[in-house]
Order: C-alpha cells, then sequence, then structure tokens
C-alpha cells in the first residue's frame, strides 16, 4: 500500500509515506527510498558503475549495472571516457564501465 511506505520524490528526496511528499507539494518519482549518490565506482555493488551525466564527470553518480553487449546499430564514433581513455564508441565505454567526458578522442 503506497500510503505507509517511504517514497522517493522527484526532488530526490526520501518522504516517510506519499501523504508526506504530497504535503510538501513533491511529486513522487517512485515507490521506496531514493537511490544514494555515489561518488565512485567503488560505492556501488559488483557489476555495476558509477554513471555520471555525459560531460559532468565530477559530479555525483548513480550506481546501475554495467551493460554486456552492444546494440547492433549503435552509432560508432570516438568519445573520451571520464578515466581519461578515448574509446571507439560510446557502447565500448559503457562496456568498460566509464561514464563519457565528450565526444571526440581524449586530449
Amino acid at each position: 500500500m503506497l500510503g505507509l511506505l517511504p517514497v522517493c520524490g522527484c526532488d530526490g528526496n526520501t518522504y516517510d509515506t506519499a501523504c508526506e511528499a504530497i504535503m510538501a507539494g513533491v511529486p513522487i518519482d517512485h515507490e521506496g527510498a531514493c537511490e544514494l549518490p555515489c561518488a565512485s565506482d567503488a560505492d556501488c555493488a559488483q557489476g555495476e558503475a558509477c554513471w555520471t551525466p555525459p560531460g559532468q564527470c565530477d559530479a555525483p553518480g548513480r550506481c546501475a549495472p554495467i551493460p554486456t553487449d552492444c546494440p547492433l546499430m549503435m552509432p560508432a564514433f570516438p568519445v573520451c571516457g571520464c578515466d581519461g581513455t578515448t574509446y571507439p564508441s560510446v557502447c565500448d565505454a559503457l562496456l568498460a564501465g566509464a561514464s563519457i567526458a565528450h565526444e571526440g578522442p581524449c586530449p
């Protein structure tokens, strides 16, 4: 029952109940506590990486699974990973668990 369980608000904060979020005027993102941001892969479970928004290597990230394969039709162009490595494609960077710093090779 949603009303008695913690919820994650669209503001990224966890509320004890849906009622508390609604009373604060915050839409509910999902049932359950909000995920805590990660600072590095060490904060994540095995098989996960700390993904940051593209171009924001120093920003807090979110732990999410590292993909195991790439879609066949994914475009291939070089990207610079937040780890300072140039990858042949976005998918290759993701397979390595690297967030994207920018399109094109690393300096």
